[in-house]
């Protein structure tokens, strides 16, 4: 389980220095649910795909991003409506933008003075 761990963390962390959609984890055995080798499905409520192969399988969500953007004038988010891995892309959104929605800054921390 360690090493299983290990593996995770170092794969995660090199698929996000390269910029990529980066968090995957993997099963040996049969795949979940019923899945048959060549299968490939994605997470319910979540932002993730999975595929199943010959003994194995492998799962794979969002990474983390740093974001530079004005707290005090902007906000982002992610599209939930989107599979993956569209939905992992941030959108910000600042004040003067079209799709600017004052709700949402509030929502997700956005600074007021």
């Amino acid at each position: 389980m360690a090493a299983r761990l290990f593996l995770l963390l170092s794969l995660g962390v090199l698929l996000d220095l390269h910029s990529t959609h980066g968090a995957v984890s993997w099963g040996i055995g049969e795949c979940p649910n019923g899945a048959k080798p060549g299968d490939s499905w994605y997470i319910e409520g979540q932002c993730g795909k999975c595929d199943c192969r010959e003994g194995s399988y492998s799962c794979y969500s969002c990474g983390a991003y740093a974001i530079d953007f004005d707290v005090n004038m902007c906000y982002h988010y992610r599209d939930s409506t989107k599979q993956y891995p569209e939905c992992c892309n941030p959108i910000v959104r600042c004040r003067g933008d079209v799709g600017f929605n004052e709700t949402l800054f509030q929502q997700f921390g956005g600074v007021t003075n």
